[in-house]
């Protein structure tokens, strides 16, 4: 009887240990942060982005340039922004480090977002015309016009879904800046036009489009073009700068004054501050959410340097990038956060 209860004890151990031995494990998961801004040169302004808070160069330095978005597509780093050339600024964008002309230097132009769609890059900016600005976009280098330059208008925000292009901005009515979008090129009216607006941020989730910006109430966004109002007590000048949406949440980042520029950012309406009340001057550009975390740019004003310092937050956590002693500034215009399976 006990020879048979060792050999059954055996052939348990055996199975116990070919299991452990068969178990799956766990998929490891890297996180990369990418902060598209600036970094001020001796003498110039230099486009810059941030990987992991370390910094990486677009221009030289000898002329004024800025990084306004970026993005990651596969391994692919693509960010937007413009280079003054001497006498005009020419709108651009950087794939992996390598500068893509989208002006030809005629115009004064500028690139704000940047979106992939397969082996398209899309840009949206302005370009102008005479002494007013018109809204525009690129694909793949070809310039679409939005508007017809009457009245000063931009582009400022870009994605595409299902085909259709997206494209947030504002046009003068010529009293006052007009929130808009366009979807493959109609316009869609969203501000009133009785006092200024504008659209900063669009994301598309499924068939719903939200825009984030500034309207009758301030700070808001639309969804489908019904809008939302976003509140803090005790702010005022109040104004929206991005918008997330994840698993049905809205996430909006903005700011207004209150003794001093604050940045507090709304999850379906709630508001919650997160800029330090001892800073002068706070202000946050850009939002981004992955599994659960907040990452929001932007830029604090240090009193020991009298000058801005880019930075971004992760929920409430500040990671500073740029340089906290000396006198070069910076500023931090987009985030970006991919998630990447380590084989």
């Amino acid at each position: 009887m006990k020879k048979k209860i060792n050999v059954l004890y055996a052939l348990l151990l055996v199975f116990a240990v070919s299991c452990k031995k068969s178990k799956t494990p766990e998929p490891q998961y890297q996180t990369d942060i990418y902060v598209a801004g600036y970094e001020e040169g001796d003498t110039y302004d230099i486009a810059t982005y941030w990987k992991n808070d370390k910094i990486i160069y677009l221009t030289d330095g000898t002329r004024d340039a800025y990084a306004e978005d970026i993005v990651v597509s596969g391994e692919d780093v693509y960010v937007a922004g413009s280079e003054f050339d001497g006498s005009r600024r020419i709108a651009k964008y950087w794939k992996n480090g390598t500068a893509i002309p989208l002006s030809d230097g005629s115009n004064h132009a500028d690139a704000y977002s940047i979106f992939i769609a397969g082996t398209d890059v899309y840009v949206a900016g302005r370009e102008r015309l005479g002494t007013k600005y018109r809204a525009v976009y690129w694909k793949n280098g070809t310039l679409v016009p939005l508007t017809n330059g009457a009245n000063n208008a931009s582009a400022r925000a870009i994605a595409v879904a299902g085909g259709d292009v997206y494209v947030a901005g504002y046009e003068s009515n010529g009293t006052y800046d007009v929130a808009k979008y366009w979807k493959n090129g109609a316009p869609i009216v969203l501000s009133d036009g009785t006092r200024h607006g504008d659209a900063t941020s669009i994301f598309i989730d499924g068939r719903d489009v939200y825009v984030a910006g500034k309207g009758i109430y301030g700070s808001q966004y639309w969804k489908n073009g019904e809008p939302h109002r976003l509140y803090q007590e005790g702010t005022g000048d109040q104004h929206t700068a991005g918008i997330y949406v994840s698993d049905g949440d809205v996430y909006a980042v903005g700011g207004g004054y209150h003794t001093q520029d604050v940045v507090f950012y709304w999850k379906n309406g709630d508001p919650v501050i997160i800029s330090n009340t001892e800073d002068i001057a706070t202000f946050a550009t850009s939002i981004f959410v992955q599994d659960g975390d907040v990452y929001i740019s932007g830029s604090v004003y240090s009193n020991s340097m009298r000058n801005y310092v880019a930075q971004y937050w992760k929920n409430d956590k500040v990671v500073t990038l740029g340089k906290e002693e000396g006198s070069s500034g910076s500023g931090a215009y987009s985030v970006f956060v991919t998630k990447t399976l380590i084989k």
